[in-house]
């Protein structure tokens, strides 16, 4: 199988992953209501042209990564203050930001077949952060995840409370990451892939 297809295939499995996730948040009163309410508080704004325009996989981009676990604990607790939609040379750019100032930025660029989330928190989350980065994975690549080592971190810098850990996974050299301030609070949670 070549890479394009791998990568088509993953995509595909991101896209019905997130949509079972959202009809799955659906069965949650607690978290469904603030996604609901914060999806439709700020449309994105798209440099460019309207995000209406887009095209259909930008438009599934837009749709996934409001269902994505990063968007539930990151944005909709507060609701969408902004969203901004970049499409700059094959690279795909949506950035979201609370109402109490955690952010949200996922990237596509399917000429290099990648895709990264990171959430950063000025709030730090309720949950930890590694069920969190958890959850992306599954979104993300489907139930068997993409094979990170949770119980192995592949690195840490800093001291011992504060800086970034990183996991690595062997499907599409799948990354997660958390970094820590020096208070040992989660500061922003990041999912990588290339494939």
């Amino acid at each position: 199988m070549h890479s394009s297809e791998i990568a088509l295939r993953a995509s595909q499995a991101l896209v019905i992953a997130l949509v079972l996730g959202v009809l799955g948040c659906a069965a949650s009163p607690s978290v469904a209501p603030a996604v609901m309410v914060a999806a439709a508080a700020a449309p994105c704004a798209a440099s460019g042209g309207d995000t209406k325009e887009a095209s259909p996989g930008v438009q599934e981009l837009l749709r996934s990564a409001q269902a994505s676990p990063f968007f539930t604990v990151a944005i909709a607790p507060a609701g969408i203050a902004s969203c901004t939609l970049a499409l700059e040379d094959g690279q795909t750019t949506i950035s979201y930001e609370s109402g109490n100032g955690n952010r949200l930025v996922i990237r596509r660029d399917e000429r290099i077949e990648t895709t990264s989330q990171e959430a950063r928190f000025r709030t730090p989350p309720l949950e930890a952060p590694l069920a969190i980065l958890r959850r992306a994975e599954r979104a993300a690549f489907g139930t068997p995840g993409c094979g990170v080592a949770w119980e192995r971190p592949a690195s840490a810098s800093g001291a011992s409370n504060a800086g970034v850990t990183s996991y690595r996974g062997d499907v599409c050299n799948c990354q997660a990451q958390v970094e820590r301030n020096p208070a040992g609070q989660v500061v922003a949670l990041a999912l990588k892939s290339a494939c």
